[in-house]
Parts: C-alpha cells; sequence; structure tokens
C-alpha cells in the first residue's frame, strides 16, 4: 500500500486486510472452543450463532 496511491488498488486491500484480521479473530475464538470442548470444560460464548456442540 506504501507503494501506490491509486485508490483502486488501495480500498481493495484495505478491505482485504480488516477481514483478514476478523478471520484471524475468529479463528481463535474457534480454537478456544474446540480446546474447551477436549478438555471437558465448558465452551466460552461466541459472537456467532448458537450451535449444538
Amino acid at each position: 500500500m506504501n507503494m501506490t496511491s491509486n485508490s483502486q488498488i488501495i480500498e481493495p486491500l484495505y478491505f482485504l486486510r480488516e477481514r483478514e484480521i476478523v478471520h484471524f479473530q475468529r479463528f481463535g475464538e474457534c480454537l478456544e472452543i474446540v480446546q474447551a470442548i477436549k478438555n471437558g470444560r465448558s465452551a466460552p460464548s461466541c459472537r456467532c450463532a448458537r450451535r449444538r456442540y
């Protein structure tokens, strides 16, 4: 993003970067849930839709 000032390139890159950050956070939450279930603890609540495990 430092290599251009073209908004048609920069704007999609900002979007993709933000989306990647959110995906990283959600995968972290999922990992916590899976680890809790594996260790016999109750799964922490998450922002996703309620699902049966």
